[in-house]
Formats: structure tokens, C-alpha cells, sequence
């Protein structure tokens, strides 16, 4: 039956829906960043994972910020969402966090004395963290149901053998998400990798994509 709904409402899309953004979002968005919030809930709505793969500096942060604060303000966030990202970042997304979307409850779950217990993640909005810190605490972080798992420079996954890949794909997560300035850096199996988080199976297995696409 929900098969058959999610067919049902592929074939009638028309086009993605306006969507206005968040009362509690400091500032304004671009049109393209506007055009990349509703894409995101489009996603949400459908129950798909995506790359935003917009280039570096065009404001990936703040349009997944947007989407998080959305859901958080309509009730549909029932628990924490999970950004990872390299350690050299976290200081950004602190800031960006605070500037856009300050009712957002931000965790830091990088300090050496971090609570790893699930627990502690309901009484935040957003979890930050760093691949290094994941890896580290998969054991422990793989037992919460987060709401999100987003991956900032998801290309830190692409190679799918890695041991970060692997642990990324233990996470349970009702809803996915990479962003990227660089999805392909190599080669087109850098993305089989990533959408392998994303979207299990999507993309078939990684030697039928490797023979289809790669090659």
C-alpha cells in the first residue's frame, strides 16, 4: 500500500511546491537558496535522500539550517539531528547556527569529556560532530534514532571501503543528507559511495555501478 501511495504521488508531481521559510530563520534567503530549501523538503516530503552539491561558499549551511529550523517550528523534528563534518568546520557551523537559526539547541559532541550516552541527544535540536568523533563512537551513537544525518564535505566518504563509510551507514536516521562543493573528485564511484548513505540500493550494487557508470 505504500508502495503504491509513493507511486501515486511520483506520477502526479508537477512541480516542487513554494515553501516559506522558517519564522525563526535570522535574515533572508537567496533565490537560489530559497529554490535549494524547497528542494530540500521536496526531498523530505517524498521521503528521499539528496546531494546539495551548490560550490563552495554559496550557503549549503544555512539552506540545511533553514530545513531543520522548518521541521522543528511544525513539529515534525521528534529528536536530534546529526551533522557531521571535518573537525575544521565545526567552529563554522557553531557560528552560522547561532547567526541564523539561534532557537535551534546546538550540541557540540566533540569534546574528549562528551556524554556518549543516546540519551543526551533529546534534549537538543541539532548534534554536531566530526568523522574522527563518530568513527570513535559509532558503538554508542549508532543506538539513536535521529531525526536527520546530514554529512558536510560528504566526499570524506567516498571511497565506500573506508572506515568513516562504513560508520556513517550504521547511523539510523529517518532522513538523509549530504552536502558537497565536490560530490566527484576522481571518479564517478566516488558517488556510488555517497548515495549509498543516502539512498540504499538506488544505485544498484557497487560492481554493477562500477561496470554501468564507472567504466
Amino acid at each position: 500500500a505504500e508502495f503504491t501511495e509513493r507511486r501515486r504521488r511520483l506520477r502526479d508531481f508537477a512541480s516542487i511546491a513554494p515553501k516559506a521559510p522558517p519564522a525563526g530563520l535570522v535574515g533572508e534567503l537567496r533565490p537560489y537558496q530559497q529554490a535549494g530549501y524547497e528542494w530540500l523538503h521536496f526531498l523530505h516530503d517524498f521521503g528521499f535522500g539528496g546531494c546539495l552539491a551548490d560550490d563552495m561558499g554559496t550557503g549549503k549551511t544555512i539552506q540545511a539550517l533553514a530545513l531543520l529550523q522548518s521541521l522543528t517550528e511544525s513539529g515534525h523534528a521528534q529528536a536530534a539531528s546529526l551533522i557531521v563534518m571535518p573537525r575544521s568546520l565545526l567552529f563554522n557551523w557553531q557560528r552560522e547556527a547561532a547567526r541564523f537559526t539561534p532557537a535551534l539547541r546546538v550540541l557540540v559532541h566533540a569534546d574528549t569529556d562528551r556524554d556518549t550516552a543516546p540519551e543526551t541527544f533529546d534534549q537538543y535540536d541539532v548534534v554536531l560532530t566530526t568523522y574522527g568523533v563518530l568513527l570513535r563512537d559509532i558503538e554508542a551513537m549508532r543506538q539513536y534514532a535521529f531525526h536527520y544525518a546530514i554529512l558536510d564535505e560528504s566526499q570524506a566518504v567516498k571511497n565506500p571501503a573506508s572506515q568513516s563509510a562504513k560508520a556513517v551507514r550504521l547511523l539510523c536516521a529517518d532522513h538523509r543528507l549530504v552536502l558537497t562543493g565536490t560530490p566527484v573528485e576522481n571518479n564517478t564511484g566516488e558517488l556510488w559511495s555517497q548515495f549509498a548513505f543516502l539512498n540504499p540500493g538506488l544505485l544498484g550494487s557497487q560492481e554493477y555501478f562500477r561496470k554501468e557508470f564507472a567504466l
